[in-house]
């Protein structure tokens, strides 16, 4: 590689850290916090502390009861009724989002041993944290620029520093007293040992933010069908319904419709008329949470639809591999700890990088200065 090549690469990479280096800084240091952030949640919110073994003892059917003026409100506001059931990220807990004037949208809880209506949570630190980081609090595209400069950066870096593989085991970091030397030091180690890390992070961080805006290619690719028992209705749109069939049995019947599946949320819907019963829920594996589904009649309690991610062709479940791979929530405490140490290097590179950057603009432009004086005394 000659000079001219070596100082493009050079300048291609410090660019792509410098021009989006604070964002990088915020969604990586949002990221690597928010994989613990529903835990976060729960400790900074009295209401969402529950026993882990606590017994429910009331059902879907009895909660909807207790919380019906709060469905109403999410009605109202054009969103659909939603409960989330007790699991293990709100462990004794029924929850319902509802539209609020004071923060756009609200939680209400109830415990599911005693059936009381509890106390509003006091922050929404786990929805802060996740707006912060998937969206910089505004927009899925401005993250996904950052993404694509972090593989720019990573791309150009393995370009500039190609030998590296051959000599990681000889490298050092020399922390003497030219500041710069072991910032260089540092920058090359965090990036040869988190290399595999960042470059997961960063393209599957890249493909989830973009997504929407590639939304008809990855339809066309996925060629995405559910896998359907039945989907006649209970009859015609308008059709006037005679009762409402109890949704307990349903969330029940869910569990043996896929294997292994823990349902998470109960959504009622109404399709030209119809109510339907949507039960969303958790799959073992390497799945995103909450897009396995099984779909019910409301009227009469019969299965329409059974949808589980794992059963779809490769591109689906490779899509819906993304996310838990991005946030680590597939392994347990050990992995979230993994993500949370590792996930903070980007910061770190990002901090580094741009003082390197900047210090090498300054040699730059003192070179030819230096030159010019040796010129002058001759």
């Amino acid at each position: 590689m000659n000079r001219d090549s070596r100082k493009l690469l050079y300048d291609v990479h410090g660019w792509a850290g410098f021009v989006v280096g604070i964002a990088l800084l915020i969604v990586s240091l949002s990221g690597a916090v928010a994989v613990f952030a529903p835990e976060i949640d729960r400790w900074w919110n009295p209401t969402l502390q529950a026993d882990r073994d606590a017994r429910v003892r009331i059902d879907p059917d009895q909660a909807l009861v207790r919380l019906d003026r709060f469905a109403a409100l999410a009605q109202a506001g054009g969103l659909d009724a939603s409960l989330e059931l007790p699991n293990r990220n709100l462990p004794g807990r029924y929850g319902i989002l509802y539209p609020s004037a004071q923060q756009g949208f609200d939680y209400a809880y109830l415990d599911a041993a005693s059936g009381e209506l509890l106390p509003p949570r006091r922050n929404h630190v786990y929805y802060f944290l996740r707006h912060l980081h998937v969206r910089l609090l505004y927009n899925r595209l401005p993250v996904g620029i950052v993404g694509l400069a972090m593989l720019l950066s990573i791309a150009t870096g393995l370009l500039i520093y190609r030998h590296i593989l051959r000599d990681m085991f000889r490298m050092r970091w020399r922390r003497d007293r030219n500041v710069r030397v072991t910032f260089a030091d540092f920058h090359k180690l965090v990036g040869f040992w988190a290399l595999l890390f960042h470059i997961v992070i960063a393209s599957t961080g890249t493909w989830l933010a973009l997504e929407s805006y590639l939304q008809p290619v990855i339809a066309a690719v996925a060629n995405h069908r559910p896998d359907s028992v039945d989907k006649s209705g209970a009859g015609a749109a308008g059709e006037t319904v005679p009762r409402l069939a109890p949704i307990a049995p349903m969330v029940a019947r869910s569990r043996t419709a896929i294997e292994g599946f823990e349902p998470t949320y109960v959504t009622l819907e109404d399709d030209a008329g119809r109510p339907r019963v949507r039960v969303s829920g958790d799959v073992p594996g390497l799945v995103q949470q909450g897009v396995s589904h099984v779909l019910f009649d409301r009227a009469t309690g019969r299965l329409l639809e059974v949808n589980d991610v794992r059963a779809k062709p490769f591109w689906t479940q490779f899509r819906h591999a993304l996310e838990p791979i991005h946030y680590g929530y597939f392994g347990g405490v050990w992995v979230k700890l993994l993500y949370l140490i590792v996930g903070l290097l980007p910061a770190a590179l990002s901090i580094t990088g741009t003082l390197l950057w900047f210090e090498r603009r300054r040699h730059e432009s003192r070179a030819p200065k230096a030159m010019a004086g040796a010129k002058a005394a001759v």
